[in-house]
């Protein structure tokens, strides 16, 4: 999937026959300049919910895609036409608001209480500061988070989407070296991106340990967690700024700000093969032109067509509001 700043989602799907099905949809950003929700911390809180929720969906929205070229379309179960009865909504939107409530409880189970409650387990001694608990709290939390995002990367379609999240850096990369945008040419370079949304996540892993640092410490196990809870929009306002200052930079304090979450970047992305690089290419040039298909040349025939590359990356080359490296345009974040 990729975003172009007017908003324009592009997808790009590899059905079973080996074509690329291609769809382009408008989804634009409720963090508009010149309103509250524009606002510099206010439009990482909104950039944070909205690519969680377009991501679920374009990632789900792929799989129906490629269901829809096996006929094996699933049915809604007897629960969610129920609901869809009773709210009077599509089965599809309510079990996409289903998952996303799952995913988050599922991220709060994980990444707020499980920390906080291991934390409980260890016989801290009178003598031990109250930011030295804060502090080991928040590198466990990051402990899991890399534990999860390495975990899941050995389930084998998680590894495949990977793969593709590798195949959207690449055709980025090989646009932004101004090289010819071929599946061939794309392959040469490199999978990880300093303007990847994993950068943003792990941002908000790090920022979240000096922030919560800084705050008065509590024993009580559930007014900690409730304060994670309530301070977690701001974290995640403030890490994206920090992101889009040091993706406008190139200087030495930003580079070392990107360095971990580009390590990250070996477990969020894989090698991938030719046929995931021209899915990436449609989708890309999709977006580029606001929803329209470029012409062959006529010598050339037009390449086959494949798999959902349905990650949530956003085109990195596409945002116009800052500048990075007096080249490229900065991006929204958003991704997997």
């Amino acid at each position: 999937m990729m975003r172009n700043p007017d908003g324009g989602v592009a997808l790009a799907v590899r059905k079973p026959d080996g074509t690329i099905a291609t769809e382009y949809t408008v989804q634009k950003s409720r963090a508009r300049k010149g309103t509250f929700l524009g606002l510099p911390v206010v439009r990482g809180v909104v950039a944070f919910v909205e690519s969680l929720v377009n991501g679920m969906q374009m990632t789900t929205h792929a799989a129906d895609i490629y269901a829809g070229g096996t006929g094996e379309q699933e049915e809604p179960t007897k629960f969610e036409k129920w609901l869809a009865s009773k709210l009077g909504k599509d089965a599809g939107d309510i079990a996409m608001g289903i998952a996303v409530v799952l995913a988050i409880i599922l991220a709060l189970g994980l990444f707020v209480f499980l920390p906080s409650f291991l934390l409980q387990l260890i016989p801290w001694g009178d003598s031990v500061p109250n930011i030295v608990r804060s502090l080991v709290e928040g590198v466990v939390r990051l402990l899991i988070f890399l534990g999860y995002v390495a975990g899941i990367s050995c389930i084998k379609d998680v590894k495949r989407l990977y793969q593709y999240h590798g195949a959207e850096h690449k055709v980025i990369s090989c646009y932004e070296h101004e090289a010819e945008l071929t599946p061939e040419s794309a392959i040469k370079y490199s999978r990880f991106h300093a303007r990847c949304g994993t950068n943003y996540l792990f941002l908000v892993m790090a920022i979240s340990i000096l922030f919560f640092a800084c705050l008065p410490y509590s024993s009580n196990f559930f007014l900690r967690v409730l304060t994670r809870l309530v301070f977690i929009p701001l974290v995640a306002g403030i890490s994206y700024e920090v992101l889009k200052a040091c993706a406008a930079s190139d200087s030495l304090i930003a580079r070392i700000v990107r360095a971990p979450g580009l390590a990250l970047q070996r477990l969020t992305t894989r090698e991938p093969e030719l046929d995931m690089l021209e899915v990436a290419l449609a989708a890309f040039h999709l977006a580029m032109n606001n929803g329209k298909m470029p012409e062959p040349p006529m010598e050339e025939t037009q390449p086959s067509m494949e798999e959902g590359s349905a990650t949530d990356f956003t085109h990195p080359s596409m945002e116009a509001e800052t500048e990075c490296g007096g080249k490229m345009p900065d991006a929204t974040i958003q991704e997997e």
